[in-house]
């Protein structure tokens, strides 16, 4: 997620007058400019069709880390004294506010006043980031958890060569037969022939391919 949010943000720079895509959710600029980025860097390729997911979880996350490197924390550290002077400014409303309660109690002890005001000023910040971080992390392994699954449940090519070679009425070698086997080498051209519920329906959609095929060439 980090080198993810990393590279958008380099992608970005300090350029102004950039547009926006609200369909692609990303940048909308000339080719130029990007040919310019791509060439530069290719891993940025795939923010031209399609900017990255959970943009706004990503940049309340990440984005003064990558900016400036303050605020990173490692695995070993404690989350809550880490990021708790990045919510300072966010809690001072709620600290203020709790202050002055105390010094119109005249009964609070000294050292309960410092106790209270370090829990209302700790405790906000750190836990929503928390609270974030643990539900971005969870949208992610479920999103890569799904691309997995999906992955696998396509035939491969091989499976798809040999049901082509017992297919009733395809004769093996012949110029039909050829265009199948390219046909396969596209993994949505497999998971159709392949979910075609019997042989006269896979034989028939090999046969459509073949004509379009004969009439393009």
């Amino acid at each position: 997620m980090k080198r993810e949010w990393g590279l958008w943000a380099k992608l970005k720079g300090k350029e102004t007058g950039l547009g926006w895509d609200p369909i692609k959710k990303t940048i909308q600029a000339s080719d130029d400019w990007w040919d310019a980025k791509i060439q530069k860097n290719s891993d940025v390729t795939k923010f031209r069709e399609e900017g990255p997911k959970h943009l706004d979880e990503m940049e309340f996350l990440f984005k003064d880390v990558v900016a400036t490197g303050v605020g990173a924390w490692a695995p070993s550290e404690d989350i809550n004294d880490s990021y708790d002077d990045r919510y300072n400014d966010k809690d001072n409303s709620n600290e203020e506010e709790g202050l002055e309660d105390e010094l119109n109690d005249e009964s609070t002890p000294p050292s309960a006043m410092r106790q209270k005001r370090r829990k209302v000023r700790k405790g906000s910040g750190a836990s929503q980031l928390s609270t974030q971080l643990e539900h971005i992390i969870n949208v992610f392994e479920e999103e890569k958890a799904n691309e997995i699954a999906h992955r696998n449940n396509v035939p491969s090519i091989s499976t798809c060569l040999a049901v082509l070679k017992q297919l009733p009425g395809l004769e093996v070698g012949s110029d039909i037969f050829f265009i199948a086997t390219r046909l396969m080498a596209k993994r949505s051209n497999r998971k159709i022939f392949m979910g075609l519920e019997n042989s006269a329906l896979q034989l028939g959609w090999l046969k459509t391919h073949s004509l379009a095929d004969v009439s393009s060439s």
